[in-house]
Order: C-alpha cells, then structure tokens, then sequence
C-alpha cells in the first residue's frame, strides 16, 4: 500500500516531522509519499477539473506538485494507494476579516460589538471552501480512497490579533465554526477527518508557540507539530488496509 499526503503548504510540517520520525528508527508498515501541490491561496478559486478519466489540475502550481508527488498528471482511482489531503479547513482567510473588529459570533460575550449568527460564519465558510468540497466530491465519484488532513490551530500571535484589534476570543469561536463547518460537510459524505493533535493547542484552541514556525510566520506549524499529526495520520491510513 502506499500512503500519498499532499496538499497545500501545511503539509510541509508533516514532512518534517516524518522525517524526525524515521530518523529515529520509525518505520511504517507500508510506503509514504508526501509532497506539497502549492499555496493555499489558489483554493478559493477553481483550481481543478474532472471527469470519467480523472482529476486534472488546472492551476499550474498544483499541476507541477501533483507530478512531482506522484510521477502523475491526472489523479485517479490506482491499486493500493490511498490518498490523505491536506486541504481544506484553511480558516485563516475568514478569521482574519477586519469586521470582526465590529462584528461578533453571538456566544462570545463582547460588548460594544454587533452580534451574528452562526449561520454568518458557516455561510462564510462554505463559501471560501466551495472548490475545496467540490474537490471532496471529485474524489469520491472517482471511487479513490481518501482521508482528510485539518490545517493547523489558527494562531494568538497573528497579526490580526496582536497588533489589528481582533479580540482573540472572537477569532477563536470564528475558527471553531469554520473547522465545524467542513468536518460537518465531510462526515456527511462519510470522509474522516484528522484534527489537530490536541496537545499542540492551549484552552481556547489556538496553536501553542512551541509547534509554531515562529518569526514572521504567523501561519504554519513546525516540524514537532507535524511529527505528532503524522502518528495520526498513519492510523487513519492503516485502517484502510
């Protein structure tokens, strides 16, 4: 069997953190590919196309990573590989918004801001992963295994928190309505999800500084955050098997 992870720059932590595993003796009980497709900038607009014959890429990016990964131009159903995307769940877009400087999910007790339903957030995030789920569907009408891979916990140390103004309980019940939002559409298809390992977060679910890429990085984990995900994610794959 063989494991292919790709996705977007998240997955570059997974790699890293593979790669402290196996340099310690860990060993799977089957092959392992990973590799990064691109930006996930590319992900709100179409960035795919499909049929019978398969999953074409018609961003270039993502077109040269695919084949990089997989010595492949089309993604399509193949004997014994299962494939864990690293896309989707990128809630850093919509947590990120000025208004939630005046605006605020209506269980965050924040007074002086407007209140909102959840159906503002989860709307917002249907709407900026409306490629990402239709990519989700692609791959089951074409009968491929696959799991999905959660990006990481959104950041305190962001930009739009520690210097913007948004009030971190605020971004943090943003991100949790995104993340609901999608791992809802995926367990309605049947499609598991691997989350965040919850020791990499502290108790309002944003990403401990210690898994952080750090600098002026505001977005991505390191490689301990992704040597403890990629445990994860060779159960999920093992039970494919």
């Amino acid at each position: 069997m063989m494991l292919r992870v790709i996705g977007d720059s998240h997955v570059t932590a997974l790699a890293i953190g593979w790669h402290y595993l196996t340099a310690e003796g860990v060993k799977a009980d089957f092959d392992i590919s990973i590799g990064c497709l691109g930006s996930g900038v590319y992900l709100p607009s179409p960035f795919f196309v499909f049929d019978e014959d398969g999953i074409r890429w018609t961003c270039e990016d993502y077109a040269k990573g695919f084949l990089a990964v997989s010595g492949r131009e089309t993604m399509t159903r193949e004997p014994d590989v299962i494939y864990a995307l690293c896309v989707g769940f990128h809630t850093g877009e919509i947590v990120r918004v000025p208004g939630w400087r005046e605006y605020r999910p209506w269980r965050v007790p924040a007074p002086g801001l407007v209140p909102v339903s959840d159906g503002v957030v989860r709307e917002a995030a249907k709407e900026y992963s409306r490629y990402v789920v239709e990519l989700y569907d692609a791959v089951l009408q074409l009968d491929i295994p696959f799991f999905v891979i959660q990006a990481p916990p959104f950041r305190k140390e962001h930009p739009c928190i520690a210097l913007e103004g948004t009030r971190a309980d605020v971004a943090a019940e943003v991100d949790r309505l995104f993340r609901e939002t999608i791992a809802e559409a995926l367990t309605a298809r049947g499609v598991r999800h691997i989350p965040p390992p919850p020791m990499t977060m502290d108790d309002q679910g944003f990403l401990l500084p210690e898994y952080a890429v750090g600098g002026d990085d505001p977005h991505h984990a390191n490689g301990a955050y992704g040597k403890l995900l990629i445990m994860d994610v060779l159960r999920a794959a093992a039970a494919f098997r």
